[in-house]
């Protein structure tokens, strides 16, 4: 299992991803923390290919989403309610997890962190570098908030 482990270009989190399973992320703001989180997300995302007897799809990871976005903070729940308008269900969840499946084509799958504080880096993987603008807050009191 390699792990990929990025650095946030603010140095608030690092994301973790396994090469050979596109959609499996996980964020922490300690670098320590990522293998053990990858290897929680990875065993979940596994067993949801196994309990259906497929095979998991080592494809290049592509975006999700056609789409351009403009936000400042996005919340996994926040990207769930994108995903089921895109046909996904949720497969999985607990406290720190969510694994969604997409009904039109069962072999597409994304797992997330559970938080009110998704990683840049992770919406770019999601909806492709060239469709997403991070908007630094201006006010820390602001609510968070993302147009689509």
């Amino acid at each position: 299992m390699k792990i990929t482990l990025k650095r946030e270009f603010d140095g608030k989190y690092y994301i973790g991803s396994i090469a050979g399973i596109p959609g499996c992320y996980v964020q922490s703001e300690s670098s320590m923390q990522i293998p053990l989180l990858m290897k929680n997300a990875s065993s979940i995302f596994i067993k949801s290919f196994r309990d259906k007897n497929q095979t998991i799809t080592n494809e290049d990871e592509k975006p999700i989403f056609n789409l351009k976005i403009r936000f400042e903070q996005i919340s996994t729940s926040q990207i769930k309610n994108l995903l089921k308008s895109r046909n996904y269900y949720v497969e999985y969840q607990d406290r720190s997890s969510l694994l969604m499946v997409n009904s039109n084509f069962p072999f597409n799958r994304v797992h997330l962190p559970q938080t009110d504080d998704l990683s840049p880096l992770i919406i770019q993987k999601l909806i492709g570098r060239e469709n997403t603008i991070f908007v630094r807050p201006q006010n820390k009191n602001r609510k968070s908030r993302f147009v689509i």
